[in-house]
């Protein structure tokens, strides 16, 4: 089989606490954050941006993050605020993919999304191929206005996922996939 469709049909996503070290080193990561930015972007604005967290500002990213759920939700118990909050830290390394829409340009605001989420996805594709695992979350936190304001993102853009990455610990169950049948529609 093509390796690439091969590793398109058996990518699946470990979540952030069964990455583990090694993440990728910098040529790698280099490479993988290269092929995330060569995506399809009407109009070549480059509506998205990339910000990496290596292991302390991780940690300086969750000491924020707790405290801001702690403060917008301080009747939550211990377990709920670890799973809402520690995801930052779990893996080696955490890539936050955002928006950064152009408003002037008369490109949709959705294609500049697509264009983003397409990022994601090439991220993703690009550290599988190298070996690594990676888990997409859009958390409370990609939502929530001051994380955004934290984080430098304009209250108009969002923040279109979390990625962890990471060396798998084990390799995730396979999850359903729907039969094509239930989600392809042909026309002829």
């Amino acid at each position: 089989m093509n390796p690439t469709l091969d590793l398109l049909l058996r990518r699946n996503s470990p979540r952030p606490a069964q990455l583990a070290d090694p993440a990728p080193n910098a040529d790698e990561l280099a490479l993988i954050l290269r092929a995330a930015t060569r995506v399809s972007d009407h109009g070549n604005l480059t509506p998205w941006r990339l910000d990496v967290f290596k292991k302390p500002a991780q940690e300086a990213l969750y000491q924020t993050l707790l405290g801001i759920w702690q403060w917008k939700y301080p009747d939550a118990d211990e377990g709920l605020t670890a799973k809402k909050t520690g995801f930052v830290r779990a893996a080696p390394l955490l890539i936050m993919v955002s928006s950064r829409l152009n408003t002037i340009s008369t490109v949709p605001r959705y294609e500049q999304i697509l264009s983003g989420g397409a990022v994601c996805q090439n991220l993703i594709i690009a550290a599988s191929a190298l070996g690594y695992g990676t888990c997409w979350l859009t958390p409370w936190a990609a939502s929530d206005a001051d994380v955004k304001a934290h984080l430098n993102v304009k209250a108009e853009d969002d923040i279109l996922g979390f990625i962890s990455l990471g060396t798998p610990t084990l390799t995730p169950p396979e999850r359903f996939r729907p039969p094509l049948e239930d989600v392809v529609v042909w026309h002829e």
